[in-house]
């Protein structure tokens, strides 16, 4: 009985901080998601160019 007490509250801990925490992102979700969407964007393509010019490089190298 004990055992199936502990985990009940548990349980409702989780189901709180899951709605506290989509709230919070209801908040802001305009602002910074589009925010990190570009960032994520911006770096990914950032590195694909590095790749591409490092990889093109290394081609003349060798060959």
């Amino acid at each position: 009985m004990s055992s199936v007490e502990e985990e009940d509250p548990g349980e409702e801990e989780f189901s709180v901080i899951e709605v506290s925490s989509v709230e919070e992102e209801d908040s802001g979700e305009d602002n910074s998601c589009n925010f990190f969407v570009a960032l994520f964007i911006l770096s990914a393509a950032s590195w694909i160019f590095f790749i591409r010019l490092v990889f093109h490089s290394l081609r003349e190298v060798v060959y």
